[in-house]
């Protein structure tokens, strides 16, 4: 079960796009006049060095699988606890002429787990490791390229995984009303059609702080193919998808997070006749960011 919770912490901000199979859009153009000038996407995502978001987040997982005969195995529980995200350090190797390359850390302190079944992980004061992110940065967007995952022990990086499709955590010139349609890879094994559109700005409080001019973004993905972990074995997966909610603050970042994803799985082996799993997670931003 470890690493059902990773895989959906890739889906909390669905923003992406891929070179390949982007839905062309005519760019705006004035005879006479200066183009109207494109929003840098690192105003809703600053990638300095040392930035660092704190979010609460409660997180509900299901995951069952039905045998051929016996009963079946259950999973049901709902967490909560601290996330913390932090742009640790510029990746010189990475970085080239397509762009910059920046890395991003999370780790995250488990504060509470209940429910039916074994979740896999246990409250702990102790924070864990759940990943990096490499971020290129170009005038389209803010692209992940690769992923750093854990190792056994959860406290360092064990291997860095290349993406085939780029996936584009913030796009260039986001406002009220820009969509798309796209197909990405959305992890290591997993690819997926993705349509998403900007809402209109608005205000919006979190956690006591209220944030002006946020755009919220929604995005759906299905059309899924590859294979989800299931900790005893790769599930195909036959069906599923992923609605996610994101709230993006000038100058901040993402300030709030909801995503709800459904999969139905085919047996990971002959004995089983089914298998699905379902996410729900919401994250909130905590006050005093430290964003430059």
């Amino acid at each position: 079960m470890n690493r059902l919770i990773p895989f959906v912490l890739t889906f909390a901000l669905l923003v992406c796009l891929s070179p390949q199979t982007i839905t062309a859009q005519k760019e705006t153009s004035q005879t006479g006049a200066a183009a109207e000038e494109k929003i840098p996407p690192t105003r809703y995502y600053p990638l300095t060095v040392g930035n660092r978001w704190s979010y609460n987040f409660r997180r509900k997982t299901n995951f069952t699988m039905n045998p051929q005969s016996g009963q079946g195995q259950n999973f049901d529980f709902t967490s909560t606890g601290t996330q913390n995200v932090e742009i640790v350090r510029e990746d010189g190797e990475r970085s080239g002429s397509e762009g910059k390359v920046y890395v991003q850390k999370a780790t995250e302190v488990m504060e509470t787990s209940s429910g039916e079944g074994d979740p896999g992980e246990t409250p702990s004061t102790e924070p864990r490791l759940i990943g990096e992110l490499y971020f290129r940065l170009n005038d389209r967007g803010i692209w992940v390229i690769a992923d750093g995952e854990p190792g056994e022990t959860g406290n360092q990086i064990a291997r860095v995984n290349d993406r085939r499709l780029p996936l584009l955590w913030v796009p260039a010139d986001l406002k009220p009303g820009k969509s798309w349609i796209i197909t990405s890879q959305i992890d290591d094994t997993v690819t997926a059609r993705i349509t998403a559109r900007a809402g209109k700005a608005q205000s919006l409080r979190v956690n006591g702080t209220t944030y002006q001019n946020v755009i919220p973004v929604v995005s759906l993905a299905d059309r899924m193919s590859g294979r989800l972990d299931l900790g005893i074995a790769q599930a195909p997966i036959s069906g599923g998808r992923i609605v996610d909610l994101t709230w993006y603050a000038p100058g901040v970042g993402v300030v709030r997070s909801h995503q709800l994803a459904n999969f139905e799985l085919e047996p990971p082996n002959a004995a089983y006749t089914s298998a699905s799993a379902h996410f729900e997670e919401t994250q909130e931003l905590q006050p005093g960011p430290r964003v430059r």
